[in-house]
């Protein structure tokens, strides 16, 4: 049953939010963002944000790089503004997948052993996403390197493992269409995000060995697919969550998962 403002005592303020709202907030917040660095990057810092080592020999370029497009001024004061919105939301998900796995999880040492390990690489990923965003490469160009090494391997490696989780708790659900549907795009968004890495990577190293025309492009195209398959893996944390809500009030709060004859049952 949906709580009401009145269980919460005669004299209080109080407001209920649904998860799955924060969740596509934060994501999209973070998408439209993104894309904004870029589309002002090429129309008004073209040059600039195109430039590399390889420039003096003619390279030419048409796409920045992620750290080009977000770490210039005035994109990267709206970059850093959406990531401190969203990055709380984003960190708060690490923790209700925790407590979602332990509670629907067949307890046993590698279940938790793996359930801990997803958190652990969920936190990291946001902690490699805090790095680079605050530390542009003009400002601290090593350690812009580390958040966004940090960033993409954690990112990586949390999407396996969840979707390593998510395959282990499908059996135990074959009743739930929804389940069904999240697990199917997180194994999507994860096998794009691996992909696009691995792209990235040939890009970026050929680049550096032969400094060819639109190499560098290349690596920045996949680094955006990269991005967008991060951002929809997380996106999906609103199927897992559909029907939570968040009900915050003085001087209590509480969060209820409220029947929903519609919505996986489980939920």
């Amino acid at each position: 049953m949906r709580p009401r403002p009145d269980d919460l005592g005669d004299e209080t303020i109080s407001i209920s939010l649904s998860w799955s709202s924060c969740v596509r907030f934060s994501a999209r917040g973070i998408g439209i963002v993104f894309f904004g660095c870029v589309i002002w990057a090429l129309l008004f810092d073209f040059e600039n944000a195109t430039e590399t080592h390889c420039t003096e020999q003619g390279t030419l370029n048409v796409l920045p790089s992620i750290s080009s497009a977000v770490g210039r001024p005035p994109q990267m004061f709206f970059w850093r503004i959406i990531i401190a919105i969203c990055i709380v939301q984003r960190c708060a998900d690490g923790f209700m997948f925790r407590s979602y796995y332990q509670a629907h999880m067949p307890r046993h040492q590698l279940n938790n052993a793996l359930n801990n390990a997803v958190w652990v690489f969920h936190q990291l990923e946001q902690a490699g996403l805090t790095l680079l965003t605050f530390v542009s490469s003009k400002e601290d160009h090593q350690l812009h390197e580390v958040g966004f090494g940090l960033f993409a391997t954690a990112s990586l490696v949390h999407m396996l493992l969840q979707c390593a989780l998510h395959h282990q708790l499908q059996s135990a659900r074959q009743d739930s269409a929804t389940f069904r549907e999240s697990y199917i795009r997180k194994k999507k968004m994860a096998a794009g995000g691996f992909s696009s890495f691995a792209a990235a990577m040939v890009s970026f190293y050929l680049h550096n060995a032969t400094c060819g025309s639109f190499l560098f492009s290349a690596f920045g195209f996949f680094e955006y697919l990269l991005v967008t398959f991060n951002i929809l893996f997380h996106i999906s944390a609103a199927v897992d969550f559909e029907g939570l809500v968040l009900f915050a009030g003085s001087p209590k709060m509480m969060v209820k998962i409220p029947h929903c004859d519609t919505k996986d049952p489980a939920l």
